[in-house]
């Protein structure tokens, strides 16, 4: 049985296609908001554990280099004073 178009069917069709849209619309003008402020904060909080350890690990770096500001003077060699000489 091959069932034919109808007008009312047409407008039922484009009807409920207008409401969806109306819908979708109306919940990304509510939901749009709260979603991009919760993807902000996840960021933030991501861009501020990575700064943390970059500070922790700066501070290691400095107290292990300021162990080695006094290194033994045994290796090191003579130490010779050079003076100009005038021609």
């Amino acid at each position: 049985m091959i069932q034919e178009a109808s007008i009312t069917g047409l407008l039922n069709t484009i009807l409920v296609i207008i409401i969806i849209y109306y819908v979708i619309k109306l919940a990304a003008r509510f939901l749009g908001p709260l979603l991009l402020k919760y993807a902000v904060n996840k960021v933030e909080k991501k861009v501020k554990n990575q700064f943390e350890q970059q500070q922790q690990q700066h501070q290691r770096q400095q107290t292990t280099s300021h162990k080695k500001v006094n290194p033994s003077t045994d290796d090191l060699g003579e130490y010779i004073d050079y003076e100009e000489v005038e021609e």
